[in-house]
């Protein structure tokens, strides 16, 4: 029996639909407001024989100018709420992390602070691990509900069962896993400290990151080094920066890029940014294949000067 699939919208622009403001038409785009839809939805994508793509809020992602010929789901409705049981919060996979950032600041809990100013949905952020300011979203997570739409059933798995890693988890690793639903568990802090490390983290944000152009935040995954690499990054960072980076174990990539000398260099519309080198932004009119030429100069020089390989962040469809 053929799935009936209702709502469904044939070459909705993802340019209109993204943080980068890129991309062509997806030959099919729905909006699901339920668990059950999303069944129906995978199931008629496979009937189909079609890929299908979960979109959050539009960040992080680059599609290409010719659009995606498969089926875009984006949550809304039942499936981008949330609701609280103390200091734990509990939320669908479509709610967006301001959202959320605010509702626990007004509740005075903390935890959140980090994400003021990402885009984005708390779904998207659990899949790729979002971080800021030594801080993740690994760490206030309890659990998740993804459906695994190769066997048409609802799991639940633990925190360790995420596998979280440097902008990395689980539901990278199997993408038939579609995140629905997220428990978070936040904790108890005075509303004012929480409004000063809100204020603050924003403050950052607007001063060191290109808010007045399209992008879809960090290209790049900062370098996690390892022991063997020491002497390497001694080098590379000079001694000031080096007693700082020693103890995280983590190079920055927009460090990276600008000592390559990259910052502000530009291909067609798409440049890295003059503000913060691990962003690319379109000035206007920018195209995919300019923004995949950006990304492999950079990749080749960073590796070139500094025998490091950079890996994307951003998920390229």
């Amino acid at each position: 029996m053929t799935t009936r699939l209702e709502g469904i919208k044939r070459n909705v622009s993802l340019k209109e639909k993204t943080t980068f403001q890129i991309g062509g038409p997806a030959k099919f785009f729905l909006e699901a407001g339920s668990k059950e839809k999303i069944i129906l939805a995978t199931r008629w994508a496979k009937e189909k024989g079609l890929p299908f793509f979960i979109l959050g809020g539009g960040s992080n992602v680059l599609f290409s100018d010719k659009g995606y010929n498969g089926l875009v789901i984006k949550m809304k409705g039942r499936l981008s709420g949330f609701s609280w049981q103390g200091d734990e919060l509990i939320a669908a996979a479509g709610a967006k992390m301001q959202k959320l950032v605010r509702e626990s600041a007004q509740k005075s809990l903390g935890g959140l602070e980090w994400a003021v100013g990402i885009p984005g949905t708390i779904g998207g952020a659990v899949r790729g691990n979002a971080a800021a300011f030594e801080s993740a979203v690994a760490d206030r997570v309890k659990a998740v509900e993804a459906f695994d739409t190769l066997r048409e059933k609802f799991v639940f798995l633990k925190k360790e069962d995420c596998h979280f890693g440097l902008k990395q988890s689980f539901f990278k690793e199997r993408k038939e896993l579609i995140i629905l639903t997220v428990v978070l568990k936040l904790e108890k802090s005075a509303l004012k400290e929480i409004r000063t490390r809100l204020k603050a983290n924003l403050a950052y944000r607007r001063e060191h990151h290109p808010l007045n152009f399209p992008s879809a935040g960090c290209i790049f995954k900062n370098y996690q080094w390892k022991e063997k690499d020491e002497e390497l990054i001694k080098k590379i960072t000079g001694p000031v920066l080096w007693s700082l980076f020693r103890k995280k174990r983590i190079l920055p990539a927009s460090f990276l890029i600008e000592k390559a000398g990259l910052k502000g260099k530009r291909i067609g519309q798409a440049q890295v940014s003059t503000q913060q080198a691990n962003f690319i932004v379109n000035l206007g009119g920018a195209s995919r294949i300019e923004v995949l030429k950006l990304i492999s100069l950079i990749k080749r020089k960073v590796k070139e000067k500094f025998g490091i390989i950079l890996e994307e962040e951003i998920e390229i469809v």
